[in-house]
């Protein structure tokens, strides 16, 4: 029984908190249905407003974010009213009029209830005054982000043109890489050839210095070869030498034999031939050994008498022979003099002369010139056989005192007079039989120089100086190689 009674009044204590609600659900019904109005309203647009800014805003943003949760628990609380209407007006059918005291306590639930729902609504409107000024934030950002996308689009313009002129540079840039693997492959290919090309070099450069060290063989042989011929050369040229010598020496020992007889058969009386033949040979080796030593004295003599006569016939003042070390042999000048000047001055120009004919080949060398203040210096080389040192022929001129014939001058018959009688003096001083064989070339020498004369009138006076240098020369060169 107290169970019964128990649960009778649990089911009282239920009835009246339903009723409570209906009646308070009654009793809002008509305040709070504008209200709902107005909030669902405005709950209606903020979020088709969140709804087109979101779209348009980043997900990423911490402030769209938060205006999310925000707006979604605001719709939470509008939709808690609703419910509460529907729960009030399902009560109010069932309400009964039954106590004094449970519409009291209704009414206090109504008024606790009222309290409760205006502190909802002014969070609400802090709620929204917060939403209006993220509202008012957000059209500040979304002002912002236009002129951002603005700004995008003008330098998405500047953009592709720039986009277009890389696209053109890239295909630029494509031909010329095109053309810069075609030109490499024609390079391998060069390289190639070139390789091929340094192989065949490489071989052929082998190959010729194996030819070359043939060659340097055969050249050693060869050499040797030709030092043997040629000291059996000179033994042979030494042989042949000594022979002319001896013929030369039987021709003038015979000459002068025969001259010294003709005199003595002009000048002395006759005598018997049988007794002359007899004491001719019990006196030839003294003979023989006096010519000798004549013959050593009369080089230096035939020397003198050359440079006599190559001063004469050139018009020189002196002439000088020297050998290639700058000995002197054998000189001759005009006057004192001239011999004192000329001595100083080739003492002064010996060296330069000397330098100068060193350095070059004394056998390429034919004559040169040299000039000074007073006149001027000729110079002929002599290359000797079989003498290690060649000789120098040295020729003076003084151009203001000439005794040759200039240009253009002809032979008068006083010249020829005297050209005569210079070979008949010599003739007739050199008549002992001493220097025959240079008496003759002198008169050889000067009809040809009178043949010249006459043929070539008009011969400038360094060709003849030169000629008789020559000539001289030439007689120097006989002279020391019999």
């Amino acid at each position: 029984m107290p169970n019964n009674e128990n649960r009778e009044d649990n089911n009282k204590e239920s009835i009246i908190e339903k009723d409570y609600q209906d009646l308070d659900e009654i009793s809002l019904d008509s305040g709070e249905d504008e209200k709902n109005d107005k909030e669902e309203g405005k709950s209606s647009d903020i979020e088709r407003v969140f709804d087109e800014t979101f779209a348009a805003i980043t997900k990423n943003d911490k402030l769209d974010k938060d205006m999310i949760n925000m707006v979604e628990n605001f719709n939470m609380d509008v939709d808690f009213e609703p419910v509460l209407n529907n729960t009030l007006d399902d009560s109010s059918i069932e309400v009964d009029e039954e106590d004094y005291d449970t519409f009291k306590h209704k009414s206090k639930l109504v008024k606790e209830l009222e309290l409760f729902h205006q502190n909802k609504i002014k969070e609400l409107e802090e709620k929204i005054k917060e939403y209006n000024d993220k509202y008012q934030k957000l059209e500040e950002k979304i002002q912002e982000t236009q002129k951002y996308n603005d700004s995008l689009i003008e330098k998405r313009l500047e953009y592709g043109d720039t986009l277009k002129d890389f696209e053109e540079k890239t295909k630029q840039l494509e031909e010329s890489r095109t053309e810069f693997r075609e030109k490499t492959e024609e390079l391998e290919g060069s390289k190639r050839e070139f390789a091929n090309r340094s192989t065949k070099l490489q071989e052929a450069r082998d190959q010729f210095m194996e030819l070359s060290k043939k060659l340097e063989e055969k050249k050693i042989t060869l050499n040797t070869r030709e030092n043997s011929l040629e000291k059996m050369q000179r033994v042979l040229e030494n042989k042949k030498f000594e022979i002319e010598k001896n013929k030369i020496e039987f021709e003038k020992t015979k000459l002068d034999y025969e001259i010294e007889k003709a005199n003595f058969e002009s000048r002395s009386p006759k005598l018997a031939f049988e007794d002359y033949q007899e004491k001719q040979k019990d006196g030839e080796e003294s003979e023989i050994i006096v010519e000798e030593k004549k013959e050593i004295k009369g080089k230096a003599e035939i020397l003198k008498d050359l440079l006599q006569h190559l001063m004469d016939e050139g018009g020189f003042n002196s002439c000088y022979l020297i050998d290639g070390k700058g000995m002197l042999i054998s000189e001759c000048s005009k006057t004192k003099f001239d011999t004192v000047a000329i001595g100083a001055m080739f003492s002064l120009m010996n060296t330069n002369l000397l330098r100068t004919v060193n350095s070059l080949n004394l056998l390429e060398l034919k004559h040169s010139k040299f000039s000074s203040t007073n006149g001027e210096f000729m110079l002929k080389n002599i290359s000797i056989l079989n003498y290690e040192r060649n000789f120098i022929l040295l020729a003076y001129c003084d151009e203001s005192n000439l005794s040759i014939p200039k240009l253009e001058q002809t032979l008068d018959s006083k010249t020829l007079k005297r050209i005569i009688k210079s070979v008949e003096k010599d003739f007739n001083s050199y008549g002992d039989g001493q220097k025959i064989s240079w008496i003759l070339d002198s008169l050889v020498e000067k009809v040809s120089f009178l043949k010249q004369k006459s043929q070539m009138v008009e011969r400038d006076v360094e060709a003849i100086r030169l000629d008789a240098l020559n000539t001289t020369s030439n007689k120097i060169k006989g002279l020391f190689e019999i």
